[in-house]
C-alpha cells in the first residue's frame, strides 16, 4: 500500500493557513505523512490546530513541524494531544523555539505515549536543563527509538552518565557519522572495531545507517565512547547526534 503524504512546507502559511489545512486533517484517512516545515506557525493558535488533529486523526504517522515558530506554549498543546494518540511514529519539531521549558512540556508524548518511535528535537535551544530533562524522560521510556539531539547535549548527557549509567532502559545509543569515508572516521572506526575484538562492551554504531555529523564531533565522540566504555544495555536505542 503506497503511503499517501502531504508536503506543504515553505509556503509561509502562517496559522491562519494551518487552521485550514487541519480542517481536512482532521477528517482525512488516508494521509500517514505530514510536512509543514518553515510555515511560521505559532504556539497560539497553529499548535491548538496542529494539537486537535493528532486527538482526532488515526492515520498520520510522521508530522514534520520544523523550522517554524513554536515555543514552549506551543509543545504543551500538542504534547496534551499525544497522550491519547496511538498513531503517530515520527514527530519532527526540530528548529523552533522550544527551550528547556518546551522539553519539559514534552513529558506526555516521551513517558506516556507507546506510538512514537523518532522525535527530531535539534536546534531548539533546550540548554543543558533541557537535555538533563529529557534524559530524566527516557528513562521512563521503552518504545522510543531515536532521538536527534546536538553533539553537545549527547556528550553532556555522556559525562554526566545519564546514558551510560543509573536506571536503564532498554535500548542503545547509537551514533550516526555523515561521512565514512573521511580518514578521522575512519581512524575512530578502527580502534572502535579493535575494542570490540578485545571484548570491550560498546554501544552500537551500525554502518548502514550514517547520517547527521561531521569528522571532528565523530572522533571526540567514538574516543569519549571508548574511555567510558559505554555499555548497549545502558542508555535509549538511538540517540542520534546532529551538527
Amino acid at each position: 500500500c503506497q503511503v499517501v503524504t502531504l508536503d506543504i512546507s515553505d509556503n509561509r502559511l502562517e496559522d491562519s493557513g494551518i487552521e485550514m489545512v487541519a480542517e481536512y486533517l482532521k477528517r482525512s484517512t488516508i494521509i500517514e505523512s505530514v510536512a509543514l516545515k518553515q510555515n511560521r506557525i505559532t504556539g497560539g493558535d497553529g499548535a491548538t490546530a496542529l494539537a486537535e488533529v493528532l486527538r482526532r486523526n488515526n492515520s498520520i504517522k510522521v508530522l514534520d513541524i520544523s523550522n517554524n515558530r513554536i515555543e514552549a506554549e506551543g509543545i504543551a498543546k500538542i504534547d496534551e494531544a499525544l497522550a491519547t494518540n496511538n498513531t503517530l511514529e515520527e514527530l519532527g519539531i526540530s528548529d523552533n523555539s522550544l527551550g528547556a521549558e518546551g522539553v519539559a512540556n514534552m513529558r506526555n508524548m516521551i513517558v506516556n505515549n507507546r506510538s512514537l518511535k523518532k522525535i527530531m528535537l535539534q536546534y531548539n535551544n533546550i540548554g543543558e536543563d533541557g537535555a538533563l530533562s529529557l534524559a530524566t524522560f527516557l528513562q521512563a521510556n521503552d518504545s522510543l527509538e531515536n532521538v536527534v539531539l546536538l553533539e553537545k547535549y549527547v556528550r553532556l548527557l555522556v559525562m554526566r552518565g545519564l546514558i551510560s549509567g543509573g536506571k536503564q532502559s532498554k535500548s542503545d545509543v547509537v551514533l550516526f557519522p555523515q561521512d565514512t569515508g573521511d580518514t578521522k572516521i575512519q581512524a575512530a572506526l578502527k580502534e572502535w572495531e579493535k575494542a570490540k575484538a578485545n571484548g570491550q562492551e560498546l554501544i552500537a554504531l551500525p554502518r548502514e545507517v550514517f547520517e547527521y555529523q561531521d569528522a571532528a564531533a565523530v572522533t571526540a565522540f567514538l574516543k569519549a565512547a571508548l574511555v567510558e566504555g559505554i555499555s548497549a544495555n545502558k542508555a535509549v536505542k538511538m540517540l542520534m547526534v546532529g551538527r
